[in-house]
Order: C-alpha cells, then structure tokens, then sequence
C-alpha cells in the first residue's frame, strides 16, 4: 500500500504524501480528472516525509526532508511549484515539528498568525527569516 496520507485540497486539487518502493515517502496530487502525479522528489536519496500541510494566504506549507537542510519549512504556490519557503535551521539540522505548522498558520484576529515552531526549547522567535516569510503577520510566543 501506497499509505496516502496529510490529504488536503489546494488549488483545486487534492495533495497527499505517498510512499512508493522506489522514490520512498514523497509529496503527490490528484488532480479534478483522477489523475496521479508526483508533484516533487524533495528527498531524491530516500523519504522527504512531507507532512503538517495547512494552507495559508493562496499557498500550502508543509514540513519535509531534505538531505542539506535538514527538516525545513516548504510551500507549493498557486502554480504547483515546490519550493524551500524558509531555512530556519541554515546550519543543516533543521526540525520542524510537524504539529506545530498548523498553530504557526492558524489566524489569530485580523492579519495576525500565532504559534511557534521547531523542537521543544528551540525558540524560532529570535529568527527574523520566518518572520519576513509571513510579512510581519506572526506573532511569536
């Protein structure tokens, strides 16, 4: 089994992640007419586990895998294009919790966002990239 799972809708189409023998556990959509299609291969030398996807002002975050930057923030805009949205670990280790994009992205009153990322202790807040990544919308804690 494929295991399909994180299924949400974006753009008119549905992404998931999926896991197949030879690519591993990667990012995928069903498009409005049944068809398949491997949207991105983050982690070309094993599973980028794309998971957390929310999406927030006509793009959808999730966190993924990546062999060089480790467990990053990425997107997929309204063209369909993956893409590293920010590296907030430049040093390569970088963990995203999965959990904590959904609190980051929930709004909080008019133009604000509210939550928090990376490993617990690991504060974001003195990072001024994530906060340039959602123009002055977030608010920190």
């Amino acid at each position: 089994s494929s295991d399909p799972a994180g299924l949400t809708e974006f753009n008119g189409e549905l992404y998931f992640s999926a896991t197949l023998p030879t690519s591993g556990r990667e990012l995928w959509k069903l498009n409005p007419f049944g068809q398949t299609d491997q949207v991105a291969e983050i982690d070309p030398t094993g599973s980028s586990d794309p998971a957390g996807f929310q999406v927030f002002n006509n793009v959808l975050y999730f966190a993924a895998t990546a062999p060089l930057s480790g467990r990053e923030l990425w997107k997929i805009d309204v063209d369909g294009n993956a893409a590293l949205a920010v590296d907030i670990d430049p040093a390569g280790a970088g963990h995203l919790d999965d959990a904590d994009i959904g609190r980051v992205l929930q709004p909080h009153g008019p133009g604000k966002v509210r939550g928090r990322v990376g490993t617990p202790g690991t504060a974001v807040a003195d990072d001024d990239r994530f906060e340039r990544l959602f123009h002055g919308r977030i608010s920190l804690h």
